[in-house]
């Protein structure tokens, strides 16, 4: 090991010295001088990254506006089959939803707010793990098999962009994306990660089964989510009743280059 003296002259408004090699594991460095210096001793045979603060160099918590969080309890919920995972703004709609199929299908629903899982099941961050795990809490916890969780509906639109940076994004029920984005063959997007419920799934792979049906309505708003529910209604109508649900619309995309030339190899 090589001994190495660092000094950082002028000082006095140094306020502290971080080692960040290790980001994980950051430690303060202690002023080894008596004067206006900041000196310190360290192993100059590894690179090292250090950062120096001044006392206004970092960021100040601050409380923010509506911060109480009101009781809830989402672990109680228990027996249902229709579970509608949404937004507060768009919240009305579904319920609209999840009543006719409560009256008209005999499935026992509940509408979620995206904010209720985070908070009881993700610690209050936006972190998608909290939705599946809250989802599998309810099929867990069934009390028999006709009382267990059926169907599960992400009312709202998704986006790649979790943290909003883009103008008019629409990011309302987030999704599972693919780690590989940039790979054409293996970059997806899916609802199934929140579905997939056996003690060892999770990790998508191909032993991942799908226990629970689910859904997306993409809705971005409350007037399109009002038209959309209304339409979806109006499906279960006897006037809506034609030839036209005979009609099938088959949709294809073109094949890979790439995969043409697997093709023909094989």
């Amino acid at each position: 090991m090589v001994l190495v003296e660092y000094q950082i002259k002028n000082a006095t408004n140094i306020f502290q010295v971080w080692d960040v090699s290790n980001f994980l594991l950051p430690s303060a460095i202690s002023n080894e001088a008596a004067d206006s210096s900041f000196i310190f001793r360290d192993n100059g045979s590894l690179l090292k990254e250090y950062v120096v603060l001044n006392e206004s160099d970092f960021y100040i918590p601050e409380t923010i506006e509506n911060a109480k969080v009101v009781n809830q309890n989402l672990h109680a919920l228990r027996d249902l089959n229709y579970i509608i995972i949404t937004s507060s703004e768009l919240a009305s709609e579904a319920k609209r939803l999840a009543e006719y199929h409560e009256v008209n299908s005999g499935l026992i629903t509940k509408v979620v707010l995206l904010d209720e899982i985070y908070n009881e099941f993700s610690s209050g961050s936006k972190d998608i793990t909290g939705i599946r795990d809250f989802i599998k809490h309810i099929y867990d916890t069934n009390s028999s098999e006709d009382k267990k969780l059926k169907y599960v509906c992400f009312f709202g639109d998704a986006s790649y962009d979790y943290k909003d940076r883009l103008s008019g994004n629409n990011n309302i029920v987030p999704v599972k994306l693919s780690e590989e984005s940039f790979n054409l063959a293996n970059s997806w997007v899916t609802d199934d990660f929140f579905v997939m419920l056996g003690e060892n799934d999770g990790n998508m792979n191909g032993a991942d089964t799908i226990e629970v049906v689910s859904s997306r309505i993409p809705v971005t708003g409350a007037a399109q989510a009002r038209t959309v529910v209304d339409k979806i209604l109006s499906y279960y109508s006897k006037s809506a009743i034609g030839d036209w649900r005979n009609t099938i619309t088959l949709l294809a995309d073109d094949i890979d280059d790439v995969m043409i030339y697997r093709f023909k190899k094989e």
